[in-house]
């Protein structure tokens, strides 16, 4: 059974990696796509590291949405 605390990790690394493939987008295609996403992830830091678990759940959603 898997909880948000194992799942918000993974769920960053794998935004992480997708902001990534939008940069390697060719002419800049995705730089605004990865542009948004390195804000989710800022965001997704932010909330770890105040522990506030209402901002955790609320980035954990929001990095969920990534695609």
């Amino acid at each position: 059974m898997s909880s948000v605390g194992s799942e918000f990790p993974i769920e960053m690394r794998r935004v992480r990696h997708l902001k990534e493939q939008y940069r390697d987008l060719p002419e800049g295609a995705g730089a605004y796509g990865a542009l948004t996403l390195e804000h989710v992830l800022q965001r997704a830091e932010e909330a770890q590291a105040s522990g506030d678990i209402i901002r955790i759940l609320q980035a954990f959603t929001e990095l969920k949405g990534c695609e």
